[in-house]
């Protein structure tokens, strides 16, 4: 595995003033700087290969989106490794949780599916907003070169998703890149998703006991044939 064949599609939203009595997120920004420092300095992902890190208006509509999605994967191979995270809010209507973008909403389950559809290596989403984990992953079971899909989600599907307001940063992103700078789980130079997803899930056990009026309990889903792994070292 190679960090060069990995690309990471980074989207905060915290304009959402076309909706109606849907608060603004003014921390997502912060997020999205966080979660750019640890790709890039805990996953070492080279800097280039990551999309959306300069959108600091906080505002995305769907369709640039889904253009910006196509246009920077469209020269990707099968043997990449494709990561997308999200911070903004989410929602359940009518029984299918969504994404919140700045001009209305994006069935999740059809971002999963939008990206279990490349014909990439593997494919890693990390969704940071409320009850984001009401989503599915199906066996899959295309061409041999795929090896599969995992999405970490920040809180179960009717758990709200919360801010550190010391920090200014959104609980489950915290945890991600405490758990992607974390030395103490590198082995023989690598840091897998294995154990970051058991990092963020401890931390949010011990996050849980001091602000136990707002639990946050982080959803990890995989198909994946094998784990992702990170040269680090």
């Amino acid at each position: 595995m190679n960090n060069k064949n990995i690309k990471a599609i980074v989207v905060g939203i915290s304009d959402y003033s076309a909706y109606d009595n849907v608060p603004d997120l003014p921390y997502s920004g912060y997020d999205v700087l966080a979660i750019v420092h640890g790709l890039i300095n805990g996953l070492h992902i080279d800097g280039m290969n990551i999309w959306g890190k300069t959108r600091n208006s906080g505002t995305m509509t769907k369709e640039s989106f889904l253009e910006g999605v196509k246009l920077f994967l469209s020269d990707t191979t099968p043997a990449d490794t494709v990561i997308f995270y999200f911070t903004g809010h989410g929602a359940t209507i009518d029984g299918r949780h969504c994404l919140a973008f700045s001009d209305g909403y994006l069935e999740t389950q059809s971002v999963i599916d939008l990206f279990e559809q490349m014909h990439v290596r593997k494919r890693l989403l990390l969704l940071d907003c409320c009850m984001s984990g009401n989503f599915q992953i199906e066996k899959w079971t295309d061409s041999l070169t795929d090896e599969g899909t995992a999405v970490l989600a920040s809180s179960q599907p009717y758990e709200l998703a919360g801010y550190d307001k010391d920090i200014m940063v959104s609980k489950f992103t915290l945890f991600l890149c405490v758990a992607m700078l974390n030395p103490n789980h590198i082995e023989n130079g690598r840091l897998s998703l294995y154990w970051i997803s058991c990092d963020v899930a401890y931390q949010a056990e011990q996050y849980n006991k001091t602000d136990p009026g707002i639990p946050q309990h982080p959803v990890l889903k995989s198909n994946l044939k094998e784990d992702i792994i990170f040269e680090v070292r």
